[in-house]
């Protein structure tokens, strides 16, 4: 029983280890020039899944980088974050995402970070927001100090694509159950499967009937126009001064 637990330990211990990744993070300040803002630190699986959490640990901002950051929160510029593709290699394309610098100061520099990740671990999204969510573009900070307050540490979320099950039609198929009622005591195609022939009356008895209702309203239509003209000529009449009269109101509205 001891041995069992042992090698039970070692079992969990064993699917908790991985592979160590350390992925550098850059920053530009609106300039274009992108330099080195700290790393993502996380662990990898033998099966190439994400262990844990996955945090991104920023290096202390200079006097050169809190100098940068305040003249963007003053023009209201943009600060950007670029993080490569392929994790395990820096030199893959980059995925970037930008922020407003008045909407980080204006929530004192507390950030969330989210990254959309393929099944092997490529990065195809970087979404990066404020912590409280998104800011009105609008909204400006008077008066900031220059003070830098982003955390040492942030964890970073991330997420893998949805698969939605698939089925076929060989599957479709094999849960079709045909009776052919010989469980009932009839012949093969005598039972509930059969398929009931239908006459031709039977299957167009709908379009005869609306034919049918159509002649009849048709046929009264024409006893009534010979029985009474001069009242539908007076209503057609009446028709047409209403609209002479709707003819003027448009008139006075394109004049407007």
């Amino acid at each position: 029983m001891l041995v069992f637990v042992l090698i039970l330990c070692v079992a969990v211990r064993g699917s908790w280890a991985g592979t160590a990744i350390e992925v550098p993070v850059e920053h530009s300040f609106g300039n274009g020039d992108f330099t080195h803002a700290g790393f993502l630190r996380g662990k990898i699986s033998s099966k190439g899944s994400m262990l844990g959490n996955l945090v991104f640990v920023r290096e202390p901002f200079s006097q050169q980088e809190k100098s940068s950051m305040k003249k963007i929160v003053d023009s209201n510029g943009f600060y950007r974050l670029r993080i490569a593709s392929v994790p395990v290699d820096a030199s893959s394309t980059k995925v970037m995402a930008s922020l407003r610098a008045q909407c980080m100061a204006s929530r004192r520099f507390k950030e969330s970070i989210l990254l959309e990740l393929t099944d092997d671990n490529r990065i195809v999204g970087l979404d990066y927001r404020t912590a409280s969510g998104n800011c009105n573009p609008r909204e400006k900070v008077e008066g900031f100090d220059g003070e830098v307050a982003f955390a040492d540490e942030v964890e970073v979320m991330f997420k893998y694509p949805f698969s939605a099950p698939s089925i076929s039609m060989d599957d479709i198929l094999s849960n079709v159950n045909v009776d052919d009622g010989s469980k009932d005591g009839q012949k093969p195609g005598q039972g509930k499967g059969q398929k009931v022939e239908k006459s031709w009356f039977q299957q167009n008895w709908m379009f005869i009937f609306a034919g049918a209702v159509i002649v009849i309203q048709v046929m009264g239509n024409l006893a009534e126009e010979d029985g009474g003209g001069g009242g539908a000529g007076a209503v057609a009449g009446g028709r047409g001064g209403g609209g002479g009269g709707r003819g003027g109101g448009r008139a006075v509205r394109g004049r407007r």
